[in-house]
Formats: structure tokens, C-alpha cells, sequence
């Protein structure tokens, strides 16, 4: 299967912010450039990487600011979105 879906723990707080702040009115088509073959389920997968993407960056951020157990929390939150994700989805 073709995908180009990036793995979201590699990325820095900015990359993670540009991949889930990207124009609500494009979400079909930003779905469709990630997933080119269009598999069943592509766009609600590509939802959910999105909110990886937003939690991994709330992570981070307060992580950042010393407040680890709402960090643990959200990477909690991160696992379970991960296990939701088709095999063909995830990195």
C-alpha cells in the first residue's frame, strides 16, 4: 500500500503543529495526499493521526513545563489512538 504517513514521534513541536493545523476545508484532500490509494477508512485514519499529532504537541509542550503526569496523560490518550489505527496506517 502506498502511504506517506510520517512517524509523529519523530517529529519536532513544529512539525507535529503544521501537520494538524492545516485548513479544516482541506481535510479531504490533505487525507487523500496521505493515503493515495484510498483505502476504506482513510479519511477517519487520517483523523485520528491528526489528533496524535495535536496530543503528541500538547505532550511536548507540557512536558515543557514541568507538569509531567498531565504529559503521561496524553500519551496515554497517544497509545490509544495509535492501537485505533489500521496496520496501514500507522509508522
Amino acid at each position: 500500500m502506498n502511504n506517506k504517513v510520517p512517524n509523529l514521534d519523530a517529529l519536532s513541536a513544529d512539525e507535529l503543529k503544521h501537520f494538524f493545523a492545516r485548513k479544516p476545508g482541506r481535510l479531504l484532500d490533505q487525507a487523500r495526499d496521505l493515503f493515495p490509494d484510498l483505502p476504506e477508512g482513510y479519511f477517519k485514519a487520517y483523523k485520528r493521526l491528526r489528533d496524535y499529532a495535536r496530543s503528541k504537541h500538547s505532550a511536548l509542550e507540557l512536558r515543557s513545563k514541568g507538569n509531567i503526569m498531565l504529559a503521561k496523560q496524553m500519551e496515554e490518550h497517544m497509545d490509544h489512538l495509535y492501537k485505533q489505527l489500521p496496520k496501514w496506517a500507522r509508522w
